[in-house]
């Protein structure tokens, strides 16, 4: 997911001590577009690429 056609990732809970739950990142700085990423992320689950 880490792809220049989703530029998004997921990485386990765990490593955040929160084993119960998932954290998604779907960009960051100023130009940061939550909309646009959850969409990629959308389509990378959809493409199976997880």
């Amino acid at each position: 997911m880490l792809g220049d056609a989703y530029r998004t990732f997921v990485l386990p809970g765990s490593a955040y001590g929160q084993p119960q739950h998932i954290r998604l990142g779907v960009g960051g700085g100023a130009t940061v577009n939550l909309e646009k990423g959850l969409a990629r992320m959308s389509q990378a689950l959809r493409d199976g690429s997880a």
